[in-house]
């Protein structure tokens, strides 16, 4: 997920909620339709044929129900949303262009409390160095003669990735 627009912040940022906070229903509703979606991709992938006795509503259904809730409480967002949820489902980039103020983090934090991962945000600068977005090196690694990064929570962990002001 990346996006070219204005944030202020600069620092890595992890967005997950906390294990004490009760999830709403329909945030339930959402992650079974995410779960459904991804057994369904799962089957895909492994050449497994899906059944068509199953009924195609509850698939359309679980797109629904995801895209809701990204565009929830956004304002003329739902052809982001889409793109959002078709990027997660093909697992493809998806880069969003636009002034600040437009959505682009917050569609990424969204997608990231669906897809259940790390999120990973980053604002580009012409001094942004390579040790910020894929973890620095070890420095005990480097005593042995090997190239080895540190790359816990960063780009290379993360289930989504928002890098902001990439031209």
């Amino acid at each position: 997920f990346i996006a070219n627009g204005g944030s202020s912040s600069s620092s890595t940022q992890s967005y997950e909620s906390s294990p004490n906070e009760e999830k709403s229903p329909y945030l339930l509703r959402v992650e079974q339709a995410v779960n459904l979606i991804e057994a369904k991709v799962d089957k895909c992938i492994e050449g497994l044929a899906i059944e068509f006795e199953e009924s195609s509503w509850s698939k359309r259904q679980a797109v629904s129900e995801t895209i809701k809730f990204i565009e929830f409480g956004l304002v003329e967002r739902d052809i982001e949303a889409r793109l959002v949820v078709l990027g997660m489902i093909s697992q493809e980039h998806v880069l969003f262009i636009g002034p600040p103020g437009t959505s682009k983090s917050e569609i990424g934090r969204r997608l990231s409390q669906l897809c259940g991962g790390p999120f990973f945000q980053r604002l580009f600068t012409r001094f942004t160095t390579t040790e910020e977005i894929f973890g620095p090196l070890s420095l005990r690694a480097l005593e042995d003669d090997q190239y080895i990064r540190c790359i816990g929570g960063y780009l290379p962990t993360a289930t989504v990735a928002f890098l902001d002001e990439i031209f």
